[in-house]
């Protein structure tokens, strides 16, 4: 019988944490800018638990090379004591004409002294989540806020053009803040997808029973799904991998995530979308899904579809979730909804979906955790962790 291992991460929903031995912690304080002008300005609060005297300067990681730190504040010469807290205002110069589609984030660190001099690794460093609107604000989230929010945050996948959405018609997620599932398929919510917009909105999972059959027998097609159908079927596939921060590399290598649980979603309107095939990524990151299913002609000749990757491994029963979402079971990634497979009247056809990154921190600890489980339990012979993530046998 394989081993119960329940890999549980809480990060970033509590403000203070008791066995924490960190000397002070950083957070930004969330705000919406009511313009974008060219320059965006992030209040960062130090709360202090121990003595403690910094350097003059804060550094600043930004996350594009044209955008440039107008200010940044600074520590040096104060001697904090515990429970000391103190606000410090990182002020940013950004060009108007290639504003980011995707979320951002801007980090801060502070040097410590040490015998006059100034270390030369940060001791403690904070994020802010930077997302500039389709309609015209920019948001500043601390981490914290940003994970407890209702929505799929995508991956950044590079430059895309920006779209104006009115605030008005983007929906709210109907999922209530005490909403806690009792079933499994509760946990299926539905997504909703608005062009122009960095994330898509979870919703209430529809009840299983009330889902449409979308397999039908009828002879006189010959896709087999019935004169209001259109079959659409192939291997659909991709891959998934993440990066782990490492304190010697500033560009740590991508690192394939195998074990994970990835689920084929199809998107039928606005509000609802149905599983149309499961499966689990290889040691390469890779998965490769058979999907056969039937959809309404009045959909036109393409099926669109997106992939949620699930902080699960079945076989070890190994799940991984947030504190932010405790309505979760584990913690869902999402896709854009980019991908349109055409009709190829009812013969398979194959998909390949783009390389996704996973930054979640609960779908790589279920990677770990599976990983750790495989090498302590099994032979390690038979399979390779990259070189940066090897364990050692004590």
């Amino acid at each position: 019988m394989k081993h119960l291992l329940t890999a549980i991460l809480f990060f970033a929903c509590l403000a203070s944490h008791a066995n924490d031995r960190k000397p002070f912690h950083v957070f930004a304080v969330s705000n919406e800018l009511d313009s974008i002008n060219g320059t965006l300005s992030i209040t960062f609060v130090y709360l202090f638990t121990d003595s403690i005297m910094y350097a003059d300067s804060l550094a600043v990681q930004l996350p594009f090379p044209d955008w440039q730190v107008v200010s940044a504040g600074s520590l040096g010469g104060i001697n904090f004591l515990p429970g000391d807290s103190v606000y410090r205002t990182v002020v940013i110069s950004h060009p108007l004409d290639t504003l980011p589609f995707y979320a951002q984030t801007v980090s801060i660190a502070s040097y410590p002294l040490a015998q006059g001099k100034a270390s030369q690794t940060p001791l403690v460093s904070g994020n802010a989540r930077i997302y500039f609107t389709p309609y015209n604000t920019i948001e500043v989230w601390n981490s914290a806020e940003y994970a407890n929010l209702k929505r799929y945050w995508f991956s950044d996948k590079g430059y895309k053009p920006r779209v104006f959405v009115h605030h008005d018609s983007i929906p709210a997620s109907n999922i209530p803040d005490t909403f806690v599932p009792t079933e499994e398929w509760q946990e299926d919510f539905q997504v909703t997808f608005i062009d122009g917009l960095g994330y898509a909105i979870p919703m209430m999972a529809t009840h299983p029973d009330s889902l449409r059959d979308y397999v039908w027998n009828d002879s006189t097609r010959a896709d087999g799904c019935g004169a209001t159908y259109k079959r659409f079927q192939g291997t659909v596939s991709g891959n998934i991998f993440t990066t782990f921060f490492h304190p010697f590399d500033d560009t740590p290598p991508n690192t394939n995530l195998a074990g994970l649980k990835v689920e084929i979603w199809e998107q039928d309107d606005l509000f609802f979308s149905i599983r149309v095939g499961q499966g689990v990524s290889d040691e390469q990151g890779n998965y490769s899904i058979w999907v056969n299913t039937c959809q309404w002609v009045t959909e036109g000749n393409n099926c669109e579809l997106f992939i949620k990757v699930i902080a699960k491994n079945d076989p070890y029963d190994i799940k991984g979730f947030t504190g932010c979402w405790p309505f979760l079971f584990a913690t869902v990634h999402v896709s854009p909804l980019d991908v349109s497979w055409p009709y190829n009247n009812g013969s398979p056809l194959n998909v390949n979906m783009p390389s996704e990154f996973i930054g979640d921190e609960s779908h790589k600890a279920v990677y770990l955790a599976r990983n750790a489980y495989r090498f302590f339990n099994e032979s390690y012979d038979d399979f390779d962790l990259p070189s940066h993530l090897i364990f050692k046998r004590t």
